[in-house]
This record gives C-alpha cells, sequence and structure tokens, in this order.
C-alpha cells in the first residue's frame, strides 16, 4: 500500500508540473501575440510643413516590412447650385505611377453625378443615379497621365434658393514598404486646388492645408 501511495504522489506532482509548464507556455505565446512585429505601427511624417500648390509633396515613413499600405487622399467641395444644376471642373488632374489606384467621387443632395473624363483628344464619361440623394462614380487603375475632369449633374430639388452639392474626391493607392519597412511617396502639387486635405496612410490620419500658390487656383 505505501507503494502504491508513494507512486500515485509521483504521478500527481508530475501532472502539476505539466500544467504549470502548459500555463507558462500559453502566457508565453500569448505575449508573443501581443508583440508580433506584424502588428508594427505606420508613422510617417510630410513635407514641407506648410506647402503651396506648385511645392511637391514628399512623404516618408515606417510600417511593417513588406507590408501593403493604403494611401487615401481627399478634399470636400461645396457646389453652389444654379437653376436646379450643378457642375466642378478640374483642368489638370495628374494620377501618379502606383499599384491598385483608385478614383472616387461623390455627390450629396444630388439627384444624379455625372463625370466627364479628358486625356488628349478622348473623352471618358461615367454616370451614376442617386436614389437617396447619394451618388457616387468610381474608377480604378487609371492609367498615370494628366486629365481634365468635369463634374455635373441635377441638385435635389429644395425650396431654399442657397441650396448646395457636398462633393468628394477620393484618391487612393497601394504602398508597399521595403525590407526594414520603410516608404516614401512624391507628388508634385501643380495640378491640385488649394484647400484643405485628408491624408490616411495604413492607420495614420493627417490633415494638411494647400495654399495658392501664383497661379491663385484654390477652390
Amino acid at each position: 500500500m505505501k507503494i502504491n501511495n508513494y507512486v500515485n504522489n509521483i504521478k500527481l506532482v508530475k501532472l502539476k508540473r505539466t500544467k504549470l509548464v502548459l500555463g507558462f507556455l500559453s502566457v508565453f505565446l500569448l505575449l508573443g501575440l501581443f508583440i508580433s512585429p506584424s502588428a508594427a505601427k505606420t508613422d510617417w511624417k510630410i513635407s514641407p510643413s506648410n506647402p503651396t500648390v506648385g511645392d511637391t509633396l514628399k512623404i516618408k515613413g515606417t510600417a511593417s516590412p513588406g507590408e501593403d499600405l493604403i494611401a487615401q487622399v481627399s478634399f470636400e467641395k461645396e457646389l453652389p447650385v444654379t437653376e436646379g444644376r450643378y457642375h466642378y471642373l478640374l483642368e489638370k488632374i495628374k494620377i501618379p505611377r502606383g499599384e491598385d489606384n483608385l478614383l472616387t467621387l461623390k455627390g450629396e443632395g444630388v439627384e444624379n453625378l455625372n463625370v466627364s473624363v479628358t486625356k488628349l483628344f478622348f473623352t471618358k464619361k461615367l454616370s451614376s443615379d442617386a436614389p437617396r440623394g447619394i451618388a457616387t462614380v468610381s474608377r480604378r487603375n487609371v492609367p498615370p497621365l494628366t486629365y481634365k475632369v468635369l463634374i455635373d449633374g441635377d441638385a435635389l430639388s429644395t425650396p431654399s434658393k442657397d441650396s448646395s452639392v457636398k462633393l468628394t474626391v477620393t484618391a487612393s493607392q497601394t504602398l508597399k514598404t521595403s525590407s526594414k519597412g520603410k516608404f516614401n511617396f512624391n507628388y508634385h502639387t501643380s495640378s491640385m486646388p488649394a484647400g484643405k486635405y485628408t491624408i490616411y496612410i495604413g492607420d495614420s490620419k493627417k490633415t494638411i492645408e494647400l495654399k495658392p500658390g501664383k497661379n491663385k487656383w484654390h477652390f
């Protein structure tokens, strides 16, 4: 009987040690998940800090090595409505080279949204109805050229004489970080209207104000 009790005590001690080791391993695995390098935060800076139309915006930053980051730039514009219609012309919009780019135009307070994109002597027309007052037109993988973009359409009927339409223009593309987690991106602003821009890169957001240059082109 004493031998059996001794053997049972040994087995019980071994079982407790095994559970203790498994417990420590579980804790270490959880810690490894929380401090995984794949969860690195995106950090970036933009220069110059007070840009004007015509400057080259330079963005440099770091994230996880080999990561695909979505870089997105957007601006908003309140368009006046005249006799039930609205319009807005962007003379020279330059699409930079990049992977999987996307250009999106959204109109709020509209019956429809028409977008005419012209390059050289070719014009592409896109349209969207707005059953709930919001219309969106998107184009993916736009060739890296310079375009003239005319935006117009019918506004929602309203009794107010000072009605307006809200237009949001958003451009995005994919940036890939290096083996050291670094990335950079340059964009010449000569084709951009002056105003406030919201820039998202990965999980980070910044707002800049592009001031009018010599051409005094602003929106």
